[in-house]
């Protein structure tokens, strides 16, 4: 089926006389430049492509740094023991490198110990330097058991009230119905039945009222000919006039 093809008019809002036709323009078309070329234009005649920039100058190396002193090292285990305060020597059992001025801390005793001659597991010599392990106290008295708390009592939602249905109120459970989009908790247990409905003081409390409706706003203006639209070079001055696609 072939399509057919319209020409756009503008029209006087009033006497419906042609104005004017319009060519409507669309996509890269609808874009001008300062200089008075589409963006269509542009876009085909490659305008629209950029110069490219120039390489930057390669900065220069930075100087190396001066190596760091080395800190202290911490080890830890179980392989070094002793406890006296003097300059005792000791055996740096499963250390395989050590330098003066390291640490060692036995986890199991707490006890520290510091590299006074460097070396490897054979050679490296640790003097015990004191303990951070505090000593263990004793296990406080345990407390008396207290009191059993009370059994609360449960709030059971039972949706929308229904007649014939069984509602309980009782030292473990107290039901809780919508009637009317107001909510109401059961005061005595009953079966409910057209005579107690929720309204019924006697056997419910109303918790939550219906709220009450809100007032009608007030109706809006009427619209606009959606068949007019401004014409012109902004809005502030643009004509009012209609639209009116005619066929060709």
């Amino acid at each position: 089926m072939s399509l057919n093809k319209v020409r756009v008019q503008l029209l006087d809002e009033n006497t419906g006389t042609v104005l004017q036709e319009v060519d409507v323009l669309t996509s890269a078309d609808a874009v001008t430049f300062s200089d008075g070329q589409t963006f269509q234009q542009k876009l085909d005649n490659g305008a629209l492509k950029g110069d490219a920039g120039a390489t930057g100058a390669t900065g220069a190396q930075g100087a190396t740094g001066a190596t760091g002193t080395r800190g202290s090292q911490w080890y830890s285990g179980t392989a070094i023991t002793g406890t006296s305060t003097t300059a005792t020597i000791f055996s740096s059992s499963g250390i395989t490198s050590a330098l003066a001025g390291d640490q060692y801390l036995n986890t199991s005793t707490g006890y520290v110990y510091n590299c006074t001659v460097s070396g490897n597991a054979a050679t490296a010599k640790w003097v015990y330097s004191g303990s951070i392990k505090g000593a263990t106290g004793n296990d406080g008295a345990t407390g008396a058991t207290g009191a059993k708390g009370n059994t609360g009592v449960s709030m059971v939602l039972k949706n929308a009230w229904v007649s014939g249905t069984a509602y309980v109120n009782n030292s473990t459970q107290i039901d809780i119905v919508t009637y009317n989009g107001s909510s109401y908790a059961c005061k005595t247990s009953h079966t409910a039945s057209a005579s107690i409905l929720p309204t019924n003081t006697t056997y419910w409390t109303c918790i939550a009222q219906k709220g009450d409706a809100g007032a009608t706003g007030t109706q809006g203006p009427a619209g606009a000919d959606g068949a007019s639209v401004k014409y012109g070079t902004d809005y502030a001055t643009g004509t009012e006039v209609k639209l009116f696609f005619k066929t060709i």
